[in-house]
């Protein structure tokens, strides 16, 4: 298995990498590509360079961080890619299980003509999932004010809906949400900042079908909790913020 070198070229084809990426590019051979010679070019890379050879910027969160292993094959005559490959293992903010992802793209027919027909148009009926009052909102904007100490009440009214809360939370305080279930047969609960970023989630507590996520503020400022359902059901459910006292020295 030969290197590519640290010139970077190879045949017409140039990656505009720095040396020690290139380094990590390796060379398997000439291949048949359906009846174009290409260069088979297999890899181990670092996220960011993995991201520039895709052209795609979400790859480098995507993989968290962990090596995405790359290969590729390039024409001989036009230095065009043929065939890529892209395979790396993520975590689940929701959950914490690693997925393994793989992604294989072909573009030998390049350059040859193609028929696109349009789709046939088909009658929709038009119908509301829902048609009563939301008692709180859907998204963040819409999001119910709640105070540190308060309860509120709440109804899950079908898979799509997500009742939205916002409070105000200081730094270095550790609070307490916890989802009391009523009618609702199983919760899920997600706690997000201004930005709307993942900063916990939780579906079953203990033994039982609630939730519960304790949390320390990293920073003052407003968060946002989402209260869905975790097995599709409806019903009602009470939500609690409380700050969570030190322990009492002794």
């Amino acid at each position: 298995m030969a290197l590519l070198g640290e010139s970077g070229y190879l045949g017409e084809l140039k990656l505009d990498l720095e040396d020690e990426v290139n380094r990590l590019i390796n060379l398997v051979g000439v291949e048949e590509v359906d009846g174009v010679s290409a260069y088979h070019l297999n890899s181990s890379l670092p996220p960011f360079a993995a991201a520039y050879i895709a052209g795609d910027s979400s790859l480098e969160q995507d993989s968290q961080g962990a090596p995405v292993d790359m290969e590729m094959w390039i024409g001989v005559e036009d230095s065009l890619v043929r065939k890529m490959t892209m395979g790396f293992q993520h975590t689940d903010a929701l959950t914490g299980d690693k997925i393994t992802a793989r992604t294989v793209m072909t573009f030998s027919d390049y350059g040859k003509s193609v028929d696109i027909q349009a789709p046939e148009a088909e009658d929709v009926e038009d119908f509301t999932f829902w048609q009563g009052e939301d008692d709180h909102g859907n998204d963040p904007a819409s999001a119910t004010r709640m105070a540190v100490g308060e309860t509120a009440e709440g109804a899950i009214d079908n898979i799509l809906d997500y009742d939205y809360f916002v409070f105000q939370a200081t730094e270095g305080q550790q609070y307490r949400i916890a989802v009391e279930l009523g009618t609702l047969p199983d919760s899920a609960v997600g706690l997000y900042d201004s930005d709307g970023f993942d900063l916990d989630w939780n579906d079953d507590y203990g033994d039982t079908l609630a939730s519960l996520i304790e949390w320390t503020a990293p920073a003052s400022g407003e968060y946002y909790l989402a209260v869905e359902t975790a097995d599709g059901s409806a019903g009602t459910y009470t939500l609690t913020i409380g700050e969570v006292q030190p322990a009492q020295q002794v």
